[in-house]
């Protein structure tokens, strides 16, 4: 559970990292939200913001960074393991994230037994997803979405969404 003094970001990551968020999906979901008093303008939360996850939110935005990254917990680290045989990959990693930036390749083979997976495949804990993009919550009460936001949201977006919680 949480401390007082964490803050808990909920990150919605495509599960398809290389999947892209249009600027017609991104107004759709901020519009849809803002029928529903899930938001106000400008992105702060609305008066029933408590009904996309308990406890709310302070404000939902897009984060789109510069090059792909790993969303995951900033406190504490996580641990990256292999699908196949349950080996930490945790020291591949780097190397796997700048080969994607550089070529757009996310495949990594284990070095305990060989087995080549996909970055996203890998089981982290706690919760990671890579992605180019994110929808976060910022401050909120809860690290989960209420089971109806998260359909409205991946039924708007037309794709399934991770949730990864990161407190900080």
């Amino acid at each position: 559970m949480p401390h007082a003094s964490h803050r808990i970001s909920v990150f919605l990551v495509s599960k398809d990292p290389e999947r892209s968020l249009s600027e017609g999906q991104e107004a759709a979901l901020f519009a849809d939200f803002g029928r529903l008093d899930w938001l106000v303008q400008g992105g702060s939360a609305g008066a029933k913001a408590e009904e996309v996850m308990e406890g709310g939110f302070q404000r939902m935005r897009i984060d789109r960074p510069k090059q792909p990254v790993l969303y995951g917990n900033r406190l504490g680290g996580f641990r990256a393991s292999c699908p196949a045989c349950g080996a930490s990959v945790a020291a591949s990693l780097g190397g796997v994230l700048e080969r994607w930036r550089e070529s757009g390749q996310r495949v990594s083979a284990c070095q305990a037994c060989g087995h080549e997976s996909l970055l996203e495949d890998w089981a982290y804990a706690p919760h990671a997803a890579p992605g180019k993009w994110a929808i976060v919550f910022s401050r909120a009460g809860s690290p989960f979405l209420r089971e109806e936001a998260r359909e409205r949201v991946q039924s708007l977006l037309g794709f399934s969404l991770v949730e990864v919680v990161s407190r900080g």
